[in-house]
């Protein structure tokens, strides 16, 4: 058995390492599993963290949508199936080794899109009031500046 980064460690599931595009790249080639050979093949754009993370979007997705066409059960559980599967997507790729660039961008792309999707859907609905979509413009407006300033400074932006 072979170490990759976070392993055995207090990394939180999320996290990845800088400096690299994946944690395979880490660690000898010749150690990778099939999960991170998939992955480094394909710059981490294939992976079972990813399509845990594409799953979770749409299921929010349609729970947005259900909920603002007043099925707010439906909606409510479809939501809550599918940012559980948010939180969940950190922990495949830390258990496959396949923490990366890529997935982070990836989760990160959702999230802002089902944020968007939420505000407009659910504003055009009335179930928003349209200033609390005006807040939210603002909050994520301010998330995206203050990664982009830790980019340019030469960090990167890891959630914890």
């Amino acid at each position: 058995m072979c170490l990759v980064y976070g392993e055995g460690d207090n990394t939180p599931d999320h996290q990845r390492p800088d400096g690299v595009i994946g944690e395979w790249a880490l660690i000898p080639k010749e150690n990778w599993n099939i999960h991170q050979r998939v992955a480094g093949a394909t710059k981490g754009t294939v992976s079972f963290a990813n399509l845990t993370s594409v799953v979770g979007g749409q299921m929010s997705r349609e729970g947005i949508h259900e909920f603002a066409r007043g099925e707010h059960i439906k909606g409510i559980v479809k939501i809550g199936i599918g940012r559980t599967l948010d939180v969940v997507d950190g922990i495949v790729a830390k258990k496959f080794g396949t923490r990366s660039k890529t997935g982070a961008a990836v989760d990160a792309g959702l999230d802002k899109a089902l944020v968007v999707d939420a505000a407009v859907t659910l504003t055009r609905a009335g179930v928003m009031p349209k200033y609390f979509a005006g807040a939210t413009a603002v909050q994520q407006g301010r998330i995206t500046a203050k990664n982009a300033k830790i980019k340019k400074a030469g960090g990167e932006p890891n959630p914890s």
